[in-house]
């Protein structure tokens, strides 16, 4: 694989993919658009420790992490590249207290809102 940071997602269109239940239709659709179908992986079910270590076993699979948690997780056979070409996004839902919200629900929001225009 190469040492670059970034990798055309269309380049592991020849490998099975892992995603967790709720992710996999995200993922489907971010493989289409990159022009492949992915093929889901046997390890469905499986925990992230056992899907990086069968990674970095050599079991030919891929999966996506949110790329701050990739970056706190210490696998040293495993490479964790940034799709290149295809924007990953996940919906989210902010969550908070209906009644009396906090003063800082304003700041709260409007960084969300900056987040979401950005291709990070």
């Amino acid at each position: 694989m190469s040492r670059s940071p970034t990798w055309p997602l269309c380049r592991c269109a020849w490998c099975p993919a892992h995603a967790i239940p709720s992710w996999w239709t995200w993922v489907l659709h971010a493989c289409r658009d990159a022009g492949f179908q992915p093929v889901p992986s046997p390890l469905t079910g499986s925990t992230l420790e056992d899907t990086l270590a069968a990674i970095g076993a050599g079991t030919p699979t891929w999966t996506v992490l949110y790329a701050a948690h990739a970056q706190g997780l210490h696998a040293p056979r495993v490479a964790f590249r940034t799709p290149r070409g295809t924007r990953l996004s996940v919906p989210t839902s902010l969550c908070v207290r209906a009644t009396a919200p906090t003063p800082y629900l304003p700041l709260l929001l409007d960084a969300c809102a900056a987040a979401g225009h950005h291709d990070s």
